[in-house]
């Protein structure tokens, strides 16, 4: 029962999606490259995190473990807890088989917490009171080094200035990134130990005359007197002292570094797009064939031959092929996903396309899985690959529906391919729209190295393909739709195609095109015949399995068409196209680049910059929990010369705005006349509502924008924030009566036994939604939930929304807790417990009145629920999981 409780109270976090890439090859395409900014890596591990977490520091190391081996890539970050930001810890991360980043291990920075510097750039960490094992690890250049090694010496002196002695009495957060910490005893006393540096005259390292005084510094204020040999105290505590008084202008070097960084990157995006513009003065076009090739094979094997299916008179020079349903789609392989699952289809399709392509990619999620063949001829010419997926079945995130996305450029054009498989609701396609619209917001990549950074989504490439099963239905009935087969008028279904319909409604896929559809629907026949379905559904004929290009893209079609084979109860289908890609002509480049470099020299010499603010203070009067809403500003440079601005952190500050603000773009350059629309957008999540609700913070901000070898201007932002009942505490409902919006608790002497937005919720559901299908287990609307969110907070009454979406919104809720209902501080008691029913029972007795009430009240709501298991489906096995 515990365990239920605190499923439904904590955020779930779904499996990473699979894949089979080595790991060097999984850190390239997750961004371990070399020229990559240490802030774009700090994005990639920030993905790994919960929002209570953020990391500080990350850089690129490699694993030097055994001596004479590969070295092997990883990355060491620094995160801390917004909670309780003195406590700190290192992660290991590395590239799982899964081909995504990973959390390998976690080190919590107690006070014995050891870093040991050693010769060429290597280091070690090691925390000996909780029995970690040594990591030995070789940081790629000097400047990583000594970042990593400031950062660690000051939070090895906050550690030993706290006391922080294990993890439980502190660092508790750590347990969701490891779960072996919850399992580790309380150490015995151990006597914080000095970091080591290890003399020059010793090792002859680089390290040891190039660490800078900042890092010296560090280092005497966290190792103590005893690490200095041969100084009395009194010259120790003027050494330390100077060290310190010069470490004080730490937030000054890191302002600069942040201007200098900003400014050289508004420089390289300027450039970037102007070589854009002039892009046909020095590229050539190329035409290479691309054939994709899309099949449902409904769980099955393969066991016929194929070659029909992908050969063509002329090969291609490139397959994409998808399919949908590799696996059976039961709840073990959604939640257990093995990769190796896809081998015998991989397998096929490599004896099939033969000894004249190379796999370059592959990747798969659940049931779907997509893989790229390349003539090895192309082979040298393919680089940036990358891969990513989303979930968007039950809970709008688990893998029985979703996507698979391969990217990489070929010569001088970058490809997309996208295999999707949408959800199966015939009567409605809005379900399929918004399915497509999370693929499109879910599924990024990094961007290569010829862009400007951050990161690059589906359809910021040169040429993009969608295919799949998208499950668009025909809007007829079944007889009819049958008989306009058995005339071959093809034309008249068309007209009732759901997905053609959709696009001409601009609900969906209006970015993309669609070759002439000449055959019959691909969807549903009997398994191994050519016969539509004959069961009792009758499923009316489709046109599930499609193939699409993005529009604009210099891409001609030249068949597309299904194939007759049996194994499964949809047939293949298939597209050639002919695709005009770009080969830049390297002398005629370098020509274009140095032209548009004159031409900028000779603007940034003329005179100082000036741009004009169309306003300075930004006020959104209706900030709402969890709704986006933003305002923007127009910039224009007025001056003669080109301008660079960036928004800067203010003195003592690292960041420039604060977490729940965002702005775009955050820095850029202007041509003399040339207009930026700079957007400020206000979230208010979980920890800012929280904070907000308690009076801890107001949405007030002032930013500096700053004109490099120009003024500073500054941007005032507020909002008003409507109270909201997320983000508040179980006791602060239960002593509000009335909705949090009109409500004056300090007239209240009583209180409620739970909170009345838990009972309306948890009664609209009870009276609505109890034998609704797959209750809690499929996506709300958004619309609707923030309508729900909005009735609760007002106390107005509910519509007639949907059940999933109140059942959705009950979770947000329960997730947005200050404190979930079993509280944080018995979780350890909670895991130390689950083998026995009397320490549950006495874990329950010590639950905070109101904590109980609630425990009570929604453990008895879901043995309610799941009394209508015949006809809602659930079981208590997947509601708690």
């Amino acid at each position: 029962a515990v365990g239920v409780v605190v499923a439904v109270s904590t955020p779930w976090r779904p499996p990473s999606p699979p894949h089979g890439l080595r790991v060097n090859q999984a850190l390239h395409c997750v961004g371990f490259r070399q020229e990559l900014e240490m802030t774009e890596l700090m994005r990639q591990v920030e993905k790994l995190l919960r929002n209570t977490e953020t990391c500080r520091l990350a850089i690129e190391v490699s694993s030097v473990k055994v001596v004479g081996k590969t070295k092997k890539a990883r990355c060491l970050a620094i995160v801390t807890n917004w909670e309780h930001q003195k406590e700190i810890a290192v992660l290991h991360v590395k590239a799982s088989r899964l081909g995504k980043l990973a959390i390998a291990t976690v080190f919590p920075i107690l006070n014995d917490f050891r870093f040991k510097l050693k010769d060429n750039l290597q280091f070690e960490i090691h925390l000996p009171s909780m029995g970690s094992d040594v990591l030995h690890m070789e940081a790629q250049t000097e400047e990583d080094l000594r970042t990593f090694t400031a950062e660690i010496f000051r939070a090895m002196n906050m550690a030993r200035e706290e006391n922080f002695q294990w993890v439980g009495e502190t660092h508790r957060w750590v347990i969701a990134y490891d779960s072996r910490w919850a399992k580790r005893q309380p150490p015995q006393a151990v006597p914080a130990p000095a970091p080591v540096l290890m003399p020059a005259a010793e090792t002859g390292s680089r390290i040891s005359s190039t660490l800078p005084t900042l890092v010296e510094g560090a280092m005497l204020r966290a190792a103590g007197p005893t690490a200095v040999s041969g100084v009395d105290n009194v010259e120790l505590e003027s050494i330390v002292q100077s060290k310190m008084n010069r470490t004080q202008s730490d937030n000054d070097v890191f302002r600069k570094m942040t201007l200098q960084r900003n400014d050289l990157e508004a420089r390289e995006d300027w450039i970037r797009r102007k070589m854009k513009l002039r892009e046909a003065e020095f590229t050539e076009t190329k035409t290479v064939r691309v054939l994709l090739a899309t099949y449902n094979v409904n769980g099955k094997k393969p066991g016929e031959d194929i070659s029909g299916w992908l050969h063509v008179s002329e090969k291609p020079d490139v397959y994409a092929i998808g399919f949908q349903e590799i696996v059976d789609l039961t709840a073990q392989n959604v939640l257990f996903d093995d990769p190796t699952r896809c081998k015998p289809w991989e397998d096929q399709l490599i004896k099939t396309l033969g000894n004249d392509y190379a796999q370059v990619l592959s990747k798969n999620l659940v049931g779907v899985y997509l893989s790229v063949f390349v003539k090895h001829q192309h082979i040298p010419h393919i680089r940036d690959l990358q891969s990513d997926s989303a979930g968007i079945g039950l809970m709008g995130m688990m893998g029985n529906k979703g996507a698979v996305a391969i990217r990489f450029t070929f010569y001088d054009s970058s490809f997309c391919f996208i295999c999707a498989h949408l959800s199966a609701d015939r009567a409605s396609s809005e379900g399929r729209n918004q399915g497509y619209h999370d693929i499109l917001r879910r599924v990024t990549f990094l961007n290569d190295e010829n862009a400007s950074g951050g990161n690059c989504e589906l359809l910021n490439h040169d040429v993009v393909f969608w295919m799949g099963d998208l499950n668009y239905r025909i809007s007829l009935p079944d007889d009819e739709v049958r008989e306009k087969i058995a005339e071959g008028d093809i034309k008249y279904l068309l007209e009732y195609d759901q997905l053609t319909m959709e696009k001409k409604a601009g609900a969906a896929f209006v970015e993309f095109t669609e070759a002439p559809i000449t055959f019959p629907p691909t969807y549903k026949y009997d398994t191994g015949t050519n016969q539509y379905d004959t069961s009792e559904k009758q499923r009316p004929p489709a046109w599930c399995d499609r193939v699409l290009w993005k529009k604009g893209c210099k891409v001609t079609p030249v068949t597309y068409g299904r194939h007759e084979l049996l194994t499964s109860d949809h047939k293949s289908v298939s597209s050639l196209f002919n695709c005009d890609i770009k080969v830049i002509v390297e002398e005629k480049r370098r020509q274009t680049h140095q032209q548009i470099l004159r031409m900028l020299d000779t603007m940034e010499n003329e005179a100082m910059p000036n741009i004009e603010v169309d306003r300075n203070m930004i006020n959104l009067m209706d900030v709402k929990y969890g709704v986006p809403i933003s305002q923007s500003i127009t910039i224009e440079n007025v001056g003669q010369i080109v301008a660079q601005f960036s928004f800067i952190p203010k003195l003592e500050e690292k960041r420039f705005c604060k977490t729940w603000l965002t702005v775009v773009p955050e820095f850029g350059m202007l041509t003399p006349g040339e207009k930026q629309v700079i957007r400020f957008t206000i979230f208010v999540d979980n920890i800012t509502a929280r904070q907000l609700n308690n009076l801890e913070d107001t949405l007030d901000e002032i930013l500096i924008l700053h004109l490099k070898n120009g003024r500073d201007y500054f941007i005032t932002v507020s909002g008003k924030f409507h109270r909201s009942c997320f983000g508040s505490s179980l006791e602060q409902l239960c002593r509000t009566p009335d909705p949090v919006r009109v409500s004056n608790a300090a007239h209240f002497t009583k209180q409620l036994s739970l909170p009345k937005e838990l009972w309306r919720m948890v009664d609209y559901i009870y009276t609505f939604g109890m034998d609704q299908e797959e209750l809690f287990l499929i996506s709300g609307d958004p619309l609707e939930m923030a309508h729900i969110r909005e009735a609760l907070d007002t106390g107005t009454e509910f519509e007639a929304f949907r059940v999933h979406s109140m059942a959705e919104t009950l979770v947000q809720f329960l997730e947005s807790l200050v404190e979930p209902i079993v509280p944080y501080k018995l979780y350890l008691r909670c895991l130390d417990s689950s083998q026995s029913c009397e320490r549950c029972r006495q874990i329950l007795i010590d639950l905070p009145p109101v904590h109980y009430s609630v425990f009570v009240y929604m453990i008895a709501f879901l043995r309610e629920v799941l009394k209508h298991k015949e006809k809602n489906r659930l079981t208590a096995e997947n509601l708690g999981g």
